[in-house]
């Protein structure tokens, strides 16, 4: 956990003024491709600096892993490495993430590549993911799902009762399959909006606040206009589990699936 909390830390370091040269061009690419066996309820963590990350569950005990590097030129594809690591066989704790060779505390100029990653999981493993620059997508995970994104949007779809999901930059949109008993979502953002869906037979204690925009539901939650912005407390059915979203700028609307 401490090895992905320092790549987290040195990726949100890694915005435009701390890394030089040109992320995304497509002059050259290349493809790393691993599959390994995962044990039940799994944990697999994923931090990446440029281009999107995709999670997407299967039927299967393994975890797949398609890395594609894209980069303007073969220095910077080589100087972008992508690193797996796995405690056990079959793993129950897995690290992936995206490295560029540097000097000191520097990049070097031409940094390096874009890494678009897409990985399959068993749908009742806990996601924890972290990127940069770009979206991350996600779908049908059972696990618990966390999520930091500095620019990009993020799309949680068909997801089970744990949700967190904090954003700086873009648009956040979730749907879960159960809201009910321990099950919780925390989604906040700094610009952009948030949207959660939930089941109508959801029972949650409700809590949003946006300083610029509005609030939405289709389930009777009071909202009170404030000096800045508008907040909204209240229940769903019994209230047992917690919804709380945030956002500074933008409109949160919280549906019926």
């Amino acid at each position: 956990m401490q090895r992905f909390l320092a790549i987290s830390a040195l990726a949100v370091l890694a915005l435009p003024g701390c890394i030089s040269g040109d992320f995304g061009g497509d002059a050259v690419h290349s493809t790393m491709h691993e599959r390994f066996a995962l044990a039940p309820h799994a944990h697999v963590r994923v931090a990446n600096v440029s281009g999107p990350i995709v999670v997407i569950p299967w039927n299967r005990h393994e975890i797949d892993i398609v890395a594609r590097k894209h980069a303007g030129s073969v220095t910077a594809l080589q100087r972008t490495t992508v690193g797996v690591s796995r405690d056990a066989v079959p793993a129950t704790d897995v690290e992936i993430s995206t490295h560029y060779q540097r000097e000191g505390f520097f990049f070097w100029g031409e940094s390096g590549a874009s890494v678009d990653y897409t990985i399959h999981v068993p749908s009742d493993a806990s996601v924890q993911l972290a990127d940069v620059s770009g979206d991350v997508r996600v779908s049908g995970m059972q696990g618990t799902v966390e999520i930091n994104e500095v620019s990009g949007d993020v799309t949680a779809t068909g997801v089970g009762g744990n949700l967190r999901i904090h954003a700086v930059s873009g648009d956040v949109n979730t749907s879960v399959l159960h809201m009910t008993g321990n099950d919780s979502a925390e989604i906040a953002t700094v610009s952009g909006s948030v949207t959660l869906a939930i089941p109508p037979s959801s029972n949650a204690s409700v809590s949003a606040q946006s300083i610029s925009g509005g609030f939405h539901s289709d389930f009777s939650i009071p909202t009170r206009r404030q000096t800045v912005g508008v907040s909204a407390d209240g229940h769903v059915g019994n209230g047992s589990a917690t919804i709380d979203l945030k956002t500074i700028s933008g409109d949160i609307r919280l549906t019926k699936m």
